[in-house]
Order: C-alpha cells, then sequence, then structure tokens
C-alpha cells in the first residue's frame, strides 16, 4: 500500500516500544496528560483535544500498520503498575544537586557540593531505562533545568518514547518554551514559594526570584502546556495563602498545596521550623478536596495496600512500580529515603538492578509488630524510616492520630 507524504511524516516521529509484554506506540510530539495519546495493546485513543494530535484518518493508517507489528511481537507476562507485579514502570533521575535558589527549608542543600553526571552518562542511563522497558521518567534537581544541557537531555528521552515528567522552580522555563512546544511533556510541577517578591526574598533568599517565578509559568499557560503549580506552604508565607491560590486559578493551572517538610538529607530537621502550626496542618491535611482525591486514589490502590500489609510490608509503590536515582547514580527506593541504596551499574541491564532493589525493598519496609496490629494501617502514611524521626522528636502519636482520622474519613464514612 502507498502512503501519502502526511502519513510518513507521522510514522518517521512515532515511537514502538515493547513495554511490559504489550505493544506501545508513542508519539513524542504528543501529551501525555491522561496517558490518552499511547496506543495500548488492542485499542486506540484519538487525543483530538491535545496539542499536534494526530489527524484522524492518519491515526487509523497508523494503527493498521501498528497491528501488523503487534502480531510479530513476542508475547511476555503483562505487568500492571497498581499491582504488586515488580516491574520499573517510572523511574525519577536527580540531574544535578545545583540550584539557583537558597530556599530555607530545602532538604536537598547537601547535594549542592555534589557533582552532577556528564551528558554522555545521562543518555547511557536512559538507554538502559529504555531498554529495560521503564516508560515514564520524571528530571528533577536541584534544579534540573539548570543544566545547560538540560534541553538536550529532555528531547533525547522524549524521542526514545519516554513519557516525562519535570519538577522545576520555573526559572528557567522561558528558555525552554521552544523544545517543549515541539515535545510536550506530560507534566511540569513548578514549585511556588509565595505570592511576593518580599516572600521570596524570605523564602528562596532573592526577590527577583518571583519574577522568574510569575515569567516561567504565564509561559507555560499562554502555551497550553500541562503544568501543576505545587504551593510549599510555611510559616513564612501563610498568610499569603489565599493570593496564591488566586494566582493560580487565574492561569487556570493544577493547583497542589505542599504543607508538610521534611529533613534535610544529611538528617538535619531545621526545614520543620519553617511548618505551618498544627491546627492549620491539619485544615489542608482533612479538607473536603484532599480526603476526596484521598477516597478516589483509596478505591483503585485498596487491593495493593491490603496484599502488601498483609505480607508485612508499608504500603508503597516503591521499589515495585517506581524508584529514584540520585544525582551520584545510586538507585534509592525515593527521592526522600536514601539511608539505604544500591549503586547503580551502567553494564547490568537496569531491570535486574530494579529486581534487587525490590529484594532490599521487603526488607527495609517491613512493618514492625506494633505497625502491623494496626488498625488503621490501610491509610497509614508514615514510612519506616520517618517513623523513626517522629519517635525522637515525640510526634508520632501524633502520626498515628492522623492515620485514625483519615481511615475514619475515607473508609469508615
Amino acid at each position: 500500500m502507498k502512503y501519502s507524504k502526511e502519513f510518513k511524516a507521522f510514522w518517521d516521529r512515532v515511537v514502538f516500544r515493547n513495554i511490559a509484554g504489550k505493544m506501545w506506540l508513542i508519539d513524542p510530539e504528543l501529551s501525555y496528560y491522561d496517558d490518552n495519546a499511547i496506543i495500548l495493546g488492542g485499542c486506540i485513543n484519538n487525543p483530538q483535544d491535545y496539542k499536534n494530535a494526530i489527524p484522524e484518518h492518519v491515526v487509523h493508517l497508523i494503527y493498521h500498520e501498528f497491528l501488523k507489528i503487534k502480531a510479530k511481537s513476542h508475547k511476555a507476562p503483562v505487568s500492571n503498575p497498581y499491582s504488586c507485579d515488580v516491574y520499573p514502570w517510572k523511574v525519577g533521575i536527580e540531574l544535578t544537586g545545583q540550584c539557583n535558589f537558597d530556599c530555607i527549608h530545602c532538604y536537598a542543600k547537601p547535594l549542592k557540593t555534589r557533582k552532577q553526571p556528564s551528558y554522555s552518562s545521562v543518555l547511557n542511563l536512559l538507554d538502559n531505562l529504555y531498554d529495560s522497558g521503564v516508560l515514564f521518567v520524571w528530571f528533577t534537581g536541584g534544579e534540573c533545568t539548570l543544566r545547560e544541557d538540560f534541553a538536550d537531555i529532555y528531547a533525547y528521552a522524549k524521542k526514545r518514547g519516554f513519557v516525562v515528567s519535570i519538577v522545576t522552580n520555573g526559572s528557567f522555563i522561558p528558555n525552554l518554551i521552544k523544545i517543549f512546544n515541539k515535545y510536550p511533556p506530560k507534566m511540569i510541577k513548578v514549585s511556588q514559594y509565595g505570592s511576593s517578591a518580599k516572600e521570596y526574598m524570605d523564602v528562596t533568599g532573592s526577590a527577583i526570584n518571583y519574577d522568574k517565578f510569575v515569567k516561567g509559568v504565564e509561559a507555560l499557560s499562554q502555551n497550553a502546556l500541562n503544568f501543576t503549580i505545587q504551593t510549599v506552604l510555611l510559616r513564612e508565607n501563610y498568610s499569603s495563602i489565599d493570593d496564591m491560590g488566586h494566582f493560580c486559578d487565574k492561569l487556570n493551572g493544577h493547583h497542589n498545596i505542599n504543607p508538610v517538610m521534611a529533613n534535610r538529607l544529611d538528617g538535619d530537621d531545621a526545614p520543620r521550623d519553617h511548618e505551618i502550626d498544627q491546627q492549620y496542618l491539619d485544615d489542608y491535611l482533612f479538607s473536603e478536596r484532599k480526603i476526596s482525591n484521598l477516597k478516589k486514589a483509596f478505591a483503585s490502590e485498596k487491593g495493593l495496600r491490603k496484599e502488601l500489609t498483609a505480607r508485612g510490608e508499608h504500603f508503597c509503590n516503591v521499589g515495585i512500580s517506581e524508584c529514584f536515582i540520585s544525582v551520584d547514580f545510586s538507585i534509592h527506593l525515593c527521592v526522600m529515603f536514601r539511608q539505604h541504596y544500591l549503586p547503580y551499574r551502567p553494564d547490568i541491564p537496569f531491570k535486574k538492578q530494579f529486581q534487587e532493589l525490590h529484594d532490599y525493598r521487603k526488607e527495609v519496609l517491613a512493618l514492625d509488630a506494633e505497625c502491623s496490629k494496626c488498625t488503621y494501617l490501610l491509610l497509614c502514611h508514615t514510612c519506616p524510616p520517618y517513623k523513626d524521626i517522629y519517635k525522637k522528636d515525640g510526634t508520632l502519636p501524633l502520626k498515628c492520630s492522623e492515620s485514625k482520622k483519615r481511615y475514619e474519613l475515607v473508609v469508615s464514612n
């Protein structure tokens, strides 16, 4: 069959991947916010509302050819990112420890002295992840967009067929709009530290950073790119929470609020001095919106939660469907839990290394006798490393009471 130039143009840009026993067709020039721009198995969704969407008549031609390739692909056990099947669906990559902000609450300050991985080593890592069937990657730092080669790394990941997200402070986004328009990200998560230059001065160390943040998110909004504004709620900016919310609403972006601070990676608990008072913290932890979202998540995760807790492990996807690779190329369960890790080995398939991490997970995320008997375990969000921290500072009873209240609001109601 002879195809048109239009068809060939789209055909040349799509990526075919055999992931977890199913054939996937991924177009790097589409945005994947709901993941429905991916042809999976025997179904196809044409994302008509997406920027650069493939014309419908071309979609059917591509799908016809896709089925031919799918028929020739070998069958393998099918994994599911929402089950206990061990498969590396999602990997976070810390591209640098450097950052142009100096936030008072930052957990990652100890990373600023770490050497960032070379451009070639990052590309080799992405190749290994590709060969091991990883689908989702997300880039962070420090400030990942600070790297001069960030645009090249990002484009490489997109063209290889990864679904890519980014965590950023937003200050370099205007310089990256061109590459984001050509290869739209699944999501860009932009941290918000206040509603004025003064608050940005108090929190990030420079008043100019507020203008950088505003220009960054406005550029995303004007170019119809998927983004979430993640409001970091602190004692220093709590009084302007309404103003920060109004700013997000005007841009029609997704909006999340993070009112919980974490210790620094070296164990320093100074960031928690900036956490809002408990009474205000409860307003967000148990808000109607928060509980509504948690009910939806629990409905889809209930089977996984029960299966993991029944076999004596804390509920979490880390080491089952996702993990994190730090700036020194160590493989961690997650971005915050770095006490235990495996050194990344470029000569060994990542899928094998992920299996080793999973075996390690069963040890470090094992429930103790006290927790395993808890009625409210299914809605407990305190991982074992932080339980030790809460024991030391005397806040464990408070965290346990939060789990009870969460359980009553989500499960009992």
